[in-house]
């Protein structure tokens, strides 16, 4: 996991501003850092209940269209923006919001609820996380590796530590 994170920070770039129109004309920019204008389909706002792992408690993604004054219903939707509870505040419509591309996409409920909404996913459609930024997921992705690294470490030292003291 924090391998990923580092990734996406690595790989982000500067910032650039892209419009829902940049993407349905399959022009994606050339940072994975966007900032993404155009007209919001607030309404079509889907909320997802997540949690990291069994046992703690949930929080809820918002997933939401973004298209162009072009768009018209019934043509493929290219911009998603998930949203997290805290993060509502900055996605207003008419106001760019400021994100990454995602790595992995819409998880398929969502996808499918789009799907039946009529708001069907361009075939190179991208997923925003609101509010990442590529410095935070480096720390996040280093952070997590040196823990990682240090469970490995105590693990292999204790395993060590037993082996020798059953006389190996």
């Amino acid at each position: 996991m924090g391998g990923v994170y580092c990734f996406e920070g690595l790989r982000a770039g500067g910032l650039i501003p892209a419009t829902a129109a940049d993407f349905e004309a399959a022009r994606p920019p050339a940072s994975t850092w966007v900032e993404v204008s155009g007209r919001l389909l607030r309404q079509a706002d889907i909320a997802l209940g997540e949690s990291p792992n069994p046992g703690a408690p949930p929080w809820t993604s918002h997933y939401m269209p973004v298209v162009s004054d072009a768009w018209r219903p019934g043509r493929p939707v290219a911009v998603f923006l998930q949203v997290s509870d805290f993060g509502l505040g900055a996605v207003q419509p008419g106001k760019p919001v400021q994100g990454l591309i995602s790595v992995s996409g819409l998880p398929g409920p969502v996808r499918a609820r789009f799907v039946e909404a009529g708001l069907t996913p361009a075939e190179h459609y991208v997923l925003v996380e609101v509010g990442t930024d590529p410095a935070f997921e480096r720390w996040a992705g280093l952070v997590i590796l040196a823990i990682g690294g240090v469970v490995i470490l105590a693990g292999l030292g204790l395993w060590l530590w037993r082996w020798r003291r059953q006389g190996n």
